[in-house]
């Protein structure tokens, strides 16, 4: 859910990420720590936020974008309500150039300082040990979500990516389950490994085989088990 609370303690969010089990004391000194930030759509995030290094609280929806032929952007990955967003980035060692965008409304996400957040986990320990413990769990989402795609054709590579994005960003309605996280054609073709011209295509059949609705910008996912069967 969209994040515009201000408190880590009562975030909405909390139960998502890897502040679900803080203590009252670790919230009100994490609170200490942050920069909340308010961001909309088409926004884009820094990985150095004022001149410092460290990571953010993700309370939207953004894509990771990497840098391509030609200086064309190419679609990385999602990332979502409760997920962390850090730099991997070493010294010394070279690494790919990442941007982002984000695709939700409007949400506020906050900035953590590498320093003194390393500083309060020698305090709080289990701080530090909750982020690997998450970071390693959204590892292991991402590789599962390649791997898996490697293995399917065309219309099973669009079908497995809607059903990722409906159970990591979806919300029940009456008519099915809405991927509420607003992505456009472009990035939904890259995440499903194809061209937008084919994605068109595999979504106008799923519509006619009632697997999925079209509302506008908004897919409603109608039937997840058929999908799973394509």
């Amino acid at each position: 859910m969209e994040c515009t609370e201000t408190c880590c303690g009562t975030c909405p969010n909390r139960i998502l990420s890897w502040l679900a089990d803080i203590s009252e004391d670790e919230g009100k000194e994490l609170d200490k720590l942050k920069t909340i930030i308010s961001v909309k759509r088409g926004d884009k995030l820094d990985f150095r936020y004022n001149g410092k290094e460290g990571f953010y609280c993700l309370g939207c929806c953004i894509i990771l974008l990497s840098a391509g032929r030609a200086g064309r952007k190419k679609v990385v990955s999602i990332y979502g309500y409760g997920d962390i967003l850090v730099n991997y980035n070493c010294d010394n060692i070279p690494t790919y150039e990442y941007t982002t965008k984000v695709i939700s409304p409007h949400a506020h996400v906050c900035f953590f300082p590498k320093q003194q957040f390393q500083e309060l986990c020698l305090k709080y320990p289990k701080l530090l040990l909750r982020m690997a413990v998450r970071l390693k769990q959204q590892m292991i989402k991402a590789e599962s979500r390649i791997s898996t795609l490697s293995d399917y054709y065309l219309k099973s590579r669009v079908a497995a990516t809607l059903v990722y994005l409906s159970d990591r960003f979806g919300k029940d309605s009456a008519n099915g389950r809405i991927i509420v996280a607003d992505i456009d054609r472009g990035s939904l073709a890259e995440l499903s490994g194809t061209i937008v011209e084919s994605l068109a295509r595999t979504l106008t059949e799923f519509e006619k085989s009632n697997l999925i609705r079209r509302d506008k910008r908004k897919i409603v996912i109608v039937d997840r088990e058929g999908l799973l069967k394509v």
